[in-house]
C-alpha cells in the first residue's frame, strides 16, 4: 500500500496565494470599513482615499529609490509632516495664499532634503 501526501500541493497553493494575499487583505479591510461606516461607499470618499493613496505612492517611490542605492532614510515621514504643517500654516484657511503656500512648502522640503543630504554625505 502506498501513501501519497498532499504536502507538495499545499506548498504550491501557498506559493500561488502569496502574491495575492495583500490584495485579499486590503479588500477584506475595506469591506469591514464599509460595514462599520457605510459612507465609505460614496464617490467623494473613494476619491479622497485615492488622492491620499497617490500622495503616499509618490513618497513610497522616493523611499524605494533611496533603498535601491543601498541607503535608508527614516526622515521621510517627518519631512512630509513638516511640509504639510508649513502648507497649512501659510494657507491659514485662505485659498488666495495657495501660490505662497506652494512656494513655502517646496522651499521647506528642499531645505530638509539638502540638510539630510549634507548630513548623509558628511559621514
Amino acid at each position: 500500500m502506498t501513501t501519497t501526501t498532499n504536502a507538495p500541493r499545499r506548498q504550491l497553493r501557498r506559493a500561488q496565494l502569496r502574491p495575492v494575499l495583500p490584495f485579499i487583505t486590503l479588500a477584506a479591510l475595506y469591506v469591514v470599513t464599509v460595514l462599520i461606516s457605510p459612507g465609505y461607499l460614496e464617490a467623494a470618499q473613494i476619491g479622497s482615499l485615492l488622492q491620499l493613496a497617490a500622495l503616499l505612492g509618490v513618497v513610497a517611490i522616493g523611499q524605494a529609490l533611496v533603498i535601491l542605492i543601498s541607503g535608508i532614510d527614516l526622515s521621510v515621514g517627518a519631512v512630509v509632516t513638516l511640509v504639510n504643517l508649513t502648507t497649512a500654516a501659510v494657507l491659514d484657511g485662505n485659498d488666495a495664499n495657495l501660490p505662497l503656500a506652494l512656494l513655502a512648502s517646496l522651499a521647506v522640503g528642499a531645505a530638509a532634503g539638502l540638510f539630510n543630504g549634507a548630513v548623509s554625505l558628511s559621514r
